[in-house]
Parts: C-alpha cells; sequence; structure tokens
C-alpha cells in the first residue's frame, strides 16, 4: 500500500525538504580586515591631513566654528571629509552633524568600506597619544 504524502511531511513531524535560507555574509578574519584598512589607509594617505588635537577647537558646540576649524586645516567644507578622532565628544559631535558632507568616526570603530566608497578624500585625524 502506497501512501500519497505531501513534499513538506516527514513522518518525525518536522518539516523536510523545505527551502532553507541561504547565508549570503561573506566571513573575514581579523588579520585580514586589518590588513583591508591598513592598505585602505595607505592608498588614502596622499590626501590626508593629520592635526595635532581637534579636542579643544569647538569648545560652543557651533557647526560655523566646526567648518572655519576645518577650512583653516586646508580640509574645503563642500569637499566629502572623513573625521577620524581618538574620542569624538559631545560638542564636536553636535557641531558636525549639520554638515552635509562630513563624516565623524572614531579610531576604533573606522571601517574599511568608508575608506574605500570615497569618504576620505581629505581625512583629518588626530594622532593617538
Amino acid at each position: 500500500m502506497c501512501i500519497s504524502l505531501p513534499a513538506e511531511a516527514c513522518f518525525c513531524g518536522v518539516a523536510c525538504l523545505l527551502p532553507q535560507p541561504k547565508d549570503w555574509s561573506i566571513k573575514m578574519n581579523k588579520k585580514e580586515r586589518r590588513l583591508a584598512l591598513a592598505t585602505a589607509l595607505q592608498s588614502a594617505a596622499a590626501d590626508t591631513i593629520v592635526v595635532d588635537d581637534l579636542s579643544n577647537a569647538v569648545p560652543d558646540g557651533k557647526t560655523k566654528t566646526l567648518v572655519s576649524v576645518l577650512a583653516s586645516v586646508g580640509a574645503a567644507p563642500d569637499k566629502k571629509t572623513l573625521l577620524i578622532v581618538k574620542d569624538a565628544g559631545e560638542k564636536l559631535t553636535l557641531a558636525g552633524r549639520n554638515v552635509a558632507k562630513l563624516s565623524i568616526n572614531s579610531a576604533a570603530a573606522i571601517h574599511v568600506s568608508e575608506v574605500m566608497h570615497g569618504l576620505v578624500k581629505r581625512s583629518c585625524s588626530t594622532p593617538e597619544h
């Protein structure tokens, strides 16, 4: 005697032979990720401006003050700029969130895609002490 069962039914009561979702994520090792970041930063080194300290550059948290400070160091406000800081303080974050082509990121959280997708046209970074 042949019993006809639907394709999704199993004898154990669990759905079987159903399409399973595909995991399209790519796993990258830590060493590979660090090497990719170092290579991307090295290729963008020609357009990089290193500033000693920007922590006290915007004491009032005003956008106008931050734009004038960036213009004084050579980063034009009409070009894409990635500002890499050791510690993004509250005043610097408040001043920079209203600038259209400015991205503020900490040194620990920088990502390769930000560097590779053209965010680093002019990069102002503060060296870590």
